[in-house]
């Protein structure tokens, strides 16, 4: 059985098809106004205005929360960095202690060790890492040249002598090192 169009099928709810005595020229019974219609263009155009401002306010908020995530890491950066400068010099006296403790009881010594070595780790912790010195040449961006001195044995330009260990937090420098370098041997 061939269908046509104004044959309802079997499976086609009669609501969608057009009333029986319905003509393909029908007119709706109300007409659209060109006041109307200028009436929705300016609706529509409104609409594409707001949602315009929807998506750049919503952009600038993506932004907005990428800042402030920046801004709170790049605090809590300096804040660690700040803690990890106050702490140095108690580790520059831990290494100054273990010097002089030569010549006492080997107890001494080794309980100032471990309280050494726990700091040190500590420092490790917080990423802070020693910036080697000795016997490397001279880096004006991580060694404090406090003096140059003659040396038979050491290169020109190497550093000879830490006076004061220097520390580093990834690539910047926390404390340079104070190094006496080497002049090279004596003409």
């Amino acid at each position: 059985m061939k269908k046509t169009p104004q044959q309802p099928s079997d499976d086609t709810p009669s609501e969608i098809l057009p009333p029986e005595n319905a003509t393909s020229d029908a007119t709706p019974s109300a007409a659209i106004s060109a006041e109307e219609i200028e009436a929705l263009r300016q609706k529509a155009q409104l609409a594409d205005v707001n949602w315009d401002k929807y998506l750049r306010l919503a952009a600038d908020f993506e932004n907005y929360k990428k800042r402030a995530v920046r801004e709170r890491e790049e605090v809590a950066r300096r804040e660690r960095d700040q803690m990890v400068l106050k702490l140095l010099p108690m580790m520059d006296a831990l290494d100054r202690g273990l010097e002089a403790a030569s010549n006492q009881p080997q107890s001494v010594t080794d309980g100032l060790k471990l309280v050494r070595n726990m700091f040190a780790q500590l420092l490790a912790d917080c990423g802070a890492q020693e910036i080697p010195a000795e016997g490397v040449p001279f880096d004006p961006e991580s060694h404090h040249a406090l003096t140059q001195e003659h040396s038979e044995t050491v290169a020109e330009g190497v550093v000879m002598t830490v006076m004061r260990k220097g520390y580093r937090m990834g690539n910047r420098v926390l404390r340079a090192a104070d190094v006496i370098v080497s002049a090279g041997a004596k003409s």
